[in-house]
């Protein structure tokens, strides 16, 4: 880019979309964290409900399979066992425990491919074994869903904060457009020194060596002056008494 402008409004907008990726990355890993932690917290107080609640109830080994109240419900699954024996699922829930382990969370896999998050816990007697699961996908949904919230916004108003960027640097280099102008415009054989009070801080410098230039160009040009001068007054008198005795002679 030979372009000052250009070149300065690429690493403008490179730098922008740099910070710009590196914000939404960030962003992607801290919702996803506090995300987890907060699901991961509900999934807790549930199982923790069933274990209270089991433990409230008579010995029933007959297995009930919870009431769907929910469309998202199918994204949730438990299951409460009672000294081994199943008495209480969801309905999307299998027969045999969601978890190897016992007490925790756990990422599984399902005989049908799909990927849950899993809290197990015991009761206060070791007879109760709850397990209270949620679908990955739905988790990653909720993130995308903040996420657009968040980012879209933001990425739409990229393009505007280029135009912004465009304006700003144009701006700033308009003192720079006027002082090509101003050379262009000059005579060729003016050399007043050009105005420095108005222009930037950045400038100065240069417009002080074009000035100080000009002082020498100027200088050279009074030197050749006098030169002239000099050597048309020394020719002068010889020619004219050349000029004398060719008239004498004629």
């Amino acid at each position: 880019l030979h372009s000052m402008q250009l070149r300065l409004l690429a690493y403008l907008s490179a730098g922008v979309a740099l910070v710009w990726l590196a914000a939404a990355a960030w962003t992607w890993v801290d919702a996803r964290h506090e995300l987890d932690e907060l699901l991961d917290s509900h999934l807790a107080q549930a199982a923790a409900l069933l274990v209270v609640q089991q433990s409230h109830v008579d010995d029933d080994e007959n297995e009930e399979e919870a009431p769907v109240l929910h469309k998202y419900a199918p994204r949730v699954a438990f299951q409460v066992f009672h000294e081994g024996v199943l008495v209480a699922r969801s309905g999307n829930a299998g027969l045999t425990p969601m978890s190897r382990e016992t007490r925790g969370f756990d990422t599984v896999t399902l005989d049908n491919g799909d990927r849950w998050r899993v809290f197990a816990t015991r009761g206060s007697k070791r007879d109760i074994q709850v397990y209270v699961g949620e679908q990955l996908d739905s988790r990653d949904g909720i993130l995308r869903a903040v996420l657009r919230g968040m980012l879209l916004p933001s990425m739409l108003a990229l393009p505007l904060l280029a135009a912004l960027m465009w304006w700003a640097v144009r701006k700033a280099m308009a003192p720079l457009d006027a002082l090509g102008h101003s050379l262009r415009s000059r005579a060729p054989d003016s050399t007043v020194p050009l105005p420095r009070d108005s222009l930037p801080t950045e400038m100065r410098p240069m417009v002080d060596e074009l000035n100080a230039l000009l002082r020498r160009i100027e200088g050279m040009v009074a030197s050749e002056r006098r030169f002239t001068a000099d050597a048309a007054h020394e020719l002068r008198t010889p020619i004219a008494a050349i000029r004398t005795q060719a008239q004498v002679a004629m």
